[in-house]
């Protein structure tokens, strides 16, 4: 599997489904797995291949966390998110998360995408940007506005197929790091939509997709992870072999100081991020706070973790013939998407002192 990974980190084609033919056989019911599997298998594979990671994350973030299609769509249209041809084969999904131009983090207050009905249809009209895997993906979960006036509650989703007409793909970025998974801008004119394929009711789009963050932000700090322990044992190794001084650097003392941090940063990472995963299997109360804990703390162990293995390489570690720069590079995501940094302490300290409402006037 890690030869697989690595093998297709760089590429831009959608490489997930090839790293099946060194698949273990106890992953095949992947539909079944609980999440704190599935979070083990995504911190192997993250630490050869970011890309690889995204390109397998969005079915799990959909079908694990409860959210099958006969719970929410009745069934209809949406047997690939329980199908494993639609993880493996040509059926790609990805979901159309609140990113519409503009908005980043403000997604519920800013989002412009509308979705009009019209008879036994939508039409859709807007773009959305950042998509992971939009160009790729056969399915995508759009979020739309259906009714301006109630904020939040006026937010829709719907399962939108790439044969629908008025949908197209747009820009294709240009990224800093996960360059084999491509991302790019959706594009919706007049995009018509049959109504069964409103996912759940009118209004309870937002809900939806909060909903998935908290299953989805583990994910991704099972990412991060990956990452940082790729990148401590790719320095680890390298120390014990770079000879310097008359001996490895390894057994320089500022070396093996810099190493020890590192591990217990990822260890560190490791534990809080199991138990999310345990939540997220039990559905606990505080599981939102716990998504948010993980991804914040393995997103930071990624990006000081794999800074200080290029450190560690030195002049090496800043060349492209070794895998910790593009590591490095690959770590920045996962302080910014599924959520930053930031918002992630919003959540944290909300847990703690709540969100204050002012009186009300009079």
């Amino acid at each position: 599997m890690r030869n697989h990974a690595v093998q297709y980190s760089s590429e831009p084609d959608f490489g997930w489904y090839k790293l099946r033919r060194s698949w273990p056989s106890v992953y095949e019911s992947h539909a079944d797995l609980a999440m704190e599997t599935w979070t083990k298998l995504r911190i192997e594979v993250a630490g050869r291949s970011a890309k690889l990671y995204l390109n397998g994350s969005a079915k799990p973030s959909l079908v694990i966390d409860g959210m099958k299609g006969e719970d929410l769509h009745g069934g209809v249209g949406l047997w690939s998110f329980t199908d494993e041809e639609a993880y493996f084969s040509n059926v790609r999904i990805t979901p159309a998360a609140p990113q519409p131009i503009k908005n980043g983090s403000d997604a519920a207050g800013s989002m412009r995408t509308r979705a009009e009905k019209r008879g036994d249809t939508y039409v859709l009209n807007g773009n959305k940007i950042w998509i992971t895997q939009g160009s790729v993906a056969d399915v995508i979960c759009v979020f739309a506005v259906t009714d301006p006036g109630k904020g939040p509650n006026g937010i829709s989703a719907f399962v939108v197929e790439k044969t629908f007409p008025g949908f197209k793909v747009g820009k294709l970025e240009k990224k800093m790091g996960i360059r084999g998974s491509p991302t790019c801008e959706l594009i919706f004119e007049n995009c018509v939509v049959p109504a069964e394929n409103l996912l759940g009711e009118e209004g309870t789009g937002f809900k939806t997709a909060m909903k998935v963050l908290d299953k989805s932000r583990p994910g991704i700090a099972a990412q991060a992870l990956g990452i940082a322990e790729g990148a401590l044992d790719y320095a680890a190794g390298y120390a014990q072999e770079r000879m310097a001084f008359g001996k490895p650097i390894g057994q320089q003392q500022g070396i093996q100081f810099m190493l020890a941090d590192m591990k217990v940063e990822v260890e560190a990472s490791r534990l809080l991020l199991y138990e999310a995963a345990r939540k997220c299997d039990e559905s606990a109360p505080d599981l939102t706070l716990f998504a948010a804990l993980a991804k914040l703390k393995a997103g930071d162990t990624a990006m000081k973790v794999t800074t200080d293995a290029v450190q560690i390489l030195g002049g090496f570690g800043y060349s492209t013939e070794y895998p910790l720069e593009r590591m490095m590079r690959d770590a920045k995501i996962t302080q910014i998407y599924e959520g930053t940094q930031q918002i992630q302490r919003l959540v944290i300290a909300r847990t703690l002192v709540g969100k204050w409402k002012p009186p009300a006037a009079g």
